[in-house]
């Protein structure tokens, strides 16, 4: 699940990280992203990844297989159901239940 942080600005984190646009320019505050592996029963951080906010958590996420082993199960939200990123996880050997978007003019497939 990706996290957005904000901290006081400084100029180098500032280029490294970035900040936030919208209509009144950008924010004044560097952005960090984080994508994380959590284990949903006890709740142990896993593994996880910082990233410059304008970086895709996509992106970021691809750096997380390495945490993940045969026998695990990861659970995914839509954001993640990319077929490269799918890819990627399932090479691990985990098991993948990935959420996606809501396509009811496809009929459901058998499991």
């Amino acid at each position: 699940m990706p996290v957005v942080d904000m901290w006081p600005d400084r100029p180098a984190d500032l280029g490294r990280y970035g900040c936030q646009s919208g209509s009144h320019d950008e924010s004044g505050d560097p952005m960090l992203r984080l994508v994380a592996v959590v284990a949903s029963g006890t709740r142990t951080l896993v593994d996880a990844v910082f990233g410059a906010y304008a970086t895709s958590e996509l992106t970021d996420a691809q750096r997380l297989p390495a945490c993940l082993r045969p026998g695990m199960v990861l659970l995914a939200d839509r954001t993640s159901a990319t077929a490269d990123l799918i890819g990627t996880f399932a090479a691990t050997g985990a098991d993948l239940l990935v959420r996606r978007e809501n396509l009811s003019a496809r009929p459901p497939r058998p499991v």
